[in-house]
């Protein structure tokens, strides 16, 4: 998908691919993260890819609860997720966790968490996905994006049980 999108947009979508396979891998790719700055007021989303359930990503064998990815976040640098939006492409992992997620967001400061509250198809969610990542590379202010998303993929955002969860 990223490769697709950066033949896409070669110059204006930048990102950084990591794969962890286990919860230490993961926390390295946390611990490089941190050099990431915000500049010139732009956003930063970060994608958690992988297999998951309510409140969960999996990681291989291991997994990692929203309570213990806020832990390793703040472990590695408070505020390391502050102002930016945290998606989950892993099925369930915000379904019925509202109270985990607003806790969650509050410990590490992002602005968004959004995922799917149910299994999803993986080519559907890819698919989704590289809509969500237009939109948010053509806005400069991740709000409108999310509102802009929200509005003109309604239907597909029901469809695919897509929520969006705002700490502003």
């Amino acid at each position: 998908m990223l490769q697709c999108i950066k033949g896409i947009y070669p110059t204006k979508v930048k990102y950084i691919f990591r794969t962890a396979n286990t919860v230490a891998e993961f926390k390295y790719c946390l611990k490089k993260l941190k050099q990431i700055n915000k500049a010139n007021d732009d956003f930063c989303v970060l994608f958690l890819c992988g297999h998951g359930e309510p409140g969960k990503i999996h990681f291989g064998e291991d997994s990692l609860s929203l309570e213990q990815l806020a832990e390793a976040s703040m472990q590695i640098k408070e505020n390391l997720f502050s102002g930016h939006l945290i998606h989950f492409d892993s099925c369930s992992v915000v379904k019925g966790t509202e109270n985990r997620i607003k806790k969650f967001m509050k410990l590490t400061g992002a602005s968004y968490v959004t995922g799917f509250r149910d299994d999803v198809d993986f080519i559907e969610s890819l698919a989704f996905e590289m809509i969500f990542i237009d939109f948010l590379s053509n806005h400069k202010n991740i709000e409108e994006a999310i509102k802009d998303f929200s509005a003109v993929h309604s239907s597909l955002c029901e469809k695919l049980k897509f929520r969006i969860i705002s700490s502003l």
